[in-house]
């Protein structure tokens, strides 16, 4: 009965992993989408002819507005939001997938947690470098979703607006215990 016990700890530790970096993706996909279109569209604004026809009464502004327009389109370019967008996109898919996996399993078993640990490690390869601070708030979600229980990662405010800026890899996320 305690392997039984364990076997259930281990599987509801792993479910909200899964979720937590589910909560992650989705954010880091929603927020490099957002930077994308919102580039896209100050990109198409400030390149149209009639955009450069509301500033042609003063030339030393259109030419700071065509700067501006160089400026925001090589920022598009250089950070590629779209691409890393569908890699959290991806990423997601398969913790999401993995979910099911649990979901659908008859019975929990010492093999079963570590045919999932194993996939997990797998999936953990492909990840990009973690914004710590995003992470932090989204184990926080997940233990919200699963156990009822708000902010057990305390993130400051400062973290929590640069979360998607920031990887924040000096900062120390102190964790309650949640037992």
């Amino acid at each position: 009965m305690a392997n039984a016990d364990h076997v259930e700890t281990e599987i509801l530790d792993i479910k909200h992993g899964i979720i937590r970096n589910a909560f992650y993706h989705a954010a880091r996909r929603n927020w490099l989408d957002g930077c994308n279109r919102f580039l896209s569209f100050l990109i198409i604004i400030g390149g149209t002819s009639a955009a450069a026809d509301l500033i042609v009464f003063d030339e030393s502004l259109a030419k700071y507005a065509a700067m501006a327009v160089a400026f925001i389109a090589a920022l598009q370019l250089v950070y590629d939001f779209a691409p890393r967008a569908r890699t959290h996109e991806f990423l997601q898919r398969k913790y999401y997938d993995l979910l099911a996996e649990i979901e659908e399993a008859p019975a929990f078993t010492e093999d079963f947690v570590r045919t999932l640990n194993t996939k997990l490690m797998r999936i953990y390869g492909e990840e990009p470098p973690v914004m710590r601070a995003a992470d932090a708030i989204a184990d926080n979600q997940a233990s919200q979703s699963m156990y009822g229980i708000r902010n057990r990662i305390h993130v400051s405010l400062w973290e929590s607006w640069t979360r998607h800026i920031f990887a924040h890899d000096k900062g120390e996320f102190p964790a309650k215990d949640i037992s």
